[in-house]
């Protein structure tokens, strides 16, 4: 599925003559035609670009040109993850013990390590195609199975029928928040935040905290 997409599908089209590049060099390409980091309203930058792909993939259809510009669009905003300077902190300070990653095989230390250093030096097709089998489709179905498992939620957007794989209702791009919602409502069953109308501020108490921490 793959190798259909990157050789002869829509992700074909989205280079020109690239694919004989290596993807470490393609993305350090990308990253350098990029908008400053600190310009996010530019139309270019990747904050703008993913709301693109949101709007993009919230379409009732979509063509081959528009799946050929959300590749080239997810292209952009992957090579700002793993290239730009600002991002090679990954979780900054933040130290997780040994193995809380290993069930999020997607994250911020994973994703920059494979393109800067185990697909860096592949040629671009090559490199996109181990990718996204392992990136994409692996962990997709291993979520899947989880839940399966877990919850007997079947999410799988695969299945196998006697024409081959059919996919399903794969769902359009989103903004995710994980475990933002429960902080807020943490910070303020402790009183640290208030309501303000439709806004959520720092309380009295919330701020005497933050001059304690900071």
């Amino acid at each position: 599925m793959c190798n259909w997409f990157w050789h002869d599908g829509p992700g074909s089209k989205t280079f020109n003559n690239e694919d004989v590049s290596n993807l470490s060099d393609v993305f350090n390409a990308r990253c350098d035609d990029l908008p400053a980091f600190g310009d996010w309203r530019n139309e270019t930058h990747e904050i703008q670009l993913i709301e693109k792909i949101v709007n993009q993939t919230h379409q009732s259809s979509v063509s081959e040109n528009d799946l050929v510009t959300i590749t080239s669009m997810s292209l952009d905003v992957l090579a700002a993850v793993c290239c730009r300077t600002e991002n090679k902190g990954t979780y900054g300070e933040v130290q997780f013990r040994a193995g809380y990653l290993d069930p999020y095989p997607v994250n911020l230390n994973s994703v920059p390590n494979a393109i800067n250093q185990s697909l860096s030096e592949l040629k671009l097709v090559d490199a996109l195609v181990k990718f996204t089998t392992h990136y994409c489709l692996d962990s997709h179905l291993r979520v899947a199975m989880r839940k399966l498992r877990q919850q007997g939620q079947n999410t799988s957007r695969f299945e196998m029928t006697e024409n081959g794989i059919v996919i399903k209702d794969i769902p359009p791009a989103t903004h995710t928040s994980p475990r933002f919602y429960q902080a807020m409502r943490i910070l303020r069953d402790l009183g640290l935040i208030t309501a303000d109308e439709e806004l959520m501020i720092p309380s009295e108490s919330g701020l005497a905290f933050l001059e304690i921490v900071s």
